[in-house]
């Protein structure tokens, strides 16, 4: 499982400088490390017309960590794949490339792949898993079901770091929570990835689950991260503004409905920041 996820998200090449020739390395230059990755935006139009194909992106790393200078190195075949790629490569932050100590500017060359079929089989699989984890906790008692809700909580958290296309994340996310947490937000279940219900969602189901404190403060990490996915440039086109604008407001009434103690403010300065007019 963990094999078929990993050849969705990214291949990294490490390149010294930005130029065909690459230089010997020693004890005294380090690799650049990535640091934080956003979501892949799998286009909806390509996903609509089953189109799939790999980018691979060139970019600088600044001393910084920050990406730089993108460019198409090998192009997918497609527009639209091409600039969810670069826009994917463009909001990496690594930990620079060191000489000496001291932090240098270099290049990578990433692989990113679009491809439904896979990795749609990949999370169905997931789904099913966790499902028979649902029934398993249903029927065990004391330590028993507590090692599994720790079990059911470690592939929340295992899918969301590996999967890293939106729509797909979104699928899993749709294929485990219950019933009336999907009916309450099936309205952007194609759009919009919203991992904070999976936290949500355990909150309700295993109200005795013994560390309640942590998972609401994953709860809180992870609504800050869709946050701050829809708050990407480039992530939506002007269409979807409209749209963009009910999920706003339903965010909202959920964080003062469900969980009072979050800071509202800090999310709303947020939210009012997104590109919606």
């Amino acid at each position: 499982m963990k094999n078929i996820i990993k050849i969705f998200i990214t291949t990294l090449f490490f390149l010294s400088a930005c130029t065909s020739t690459k230089q010997v390395f020693n004890e005294n230059i380090t690799e650049p490390v990535l640091k934080t990755e956003p979501k892949l935006i799998y286009p909806l139009d390509a996903q609509q017309e089953n189109r799939s194909g790999s980018t691979v992106v060139t970019f600088t790393i600044t001393k910084d960590g920050e990406v730089s200078q993108t460019r198409i190195h090998n192009s997918s075949g497609y527009t639209d794949l091409d600039n969810a790629a670069e826009n994917f490569c463009k909001n990496l932050t690594f930990i620079p490339a060191k000489e000496y100590g001291e932090a240098i500017p270099s290049c990578m060359r990433w692989e990113v792949m679009f491809d439904l079929k896979e990795l749609g089989r990949a999370i169905k699989s997931e789904i099913a898993d966790i499902n028979d984890l649902y029934e398993e906790a249903e029927k065990a008692t004391g330590a028993s079901k507590l090692l599994i809700e720790k079990e059911i909580l470690k592939k929340h958290k295992d899918i969301m770091s590996k999967v890293k296309d939106g729509i797909k994340l979104n699928d899993y996310i749709y294929g485990v929570v219950q019933n009336n947490i999907r009916s309450e937000w099936k309205d952007v279940s194609d759009s919009y990835p919203l991992t904070f219900l999976l936290f949500h969602d355990f909150i309700s189901r295993f109200k005795d689950y013994d560390s309640l404190s942590a998972v609401k403060s994953l709860l809180e990490y992870s609504l800050n991260q869709d946050i701050d996915y829809l708050s990407l440039p480039g992530n939506f086109q002007e269409k979807d503004k409209a749209n963009m604008a009910v999920l706003i407001q339903k965010i909202k009434s959920f964080v003062e409905i469900n969980y009072p103690q979050i800071k509202l403010n800090d999310l709303v300065i947020k939210l009012n920041n997104n590109s919606i007019s």
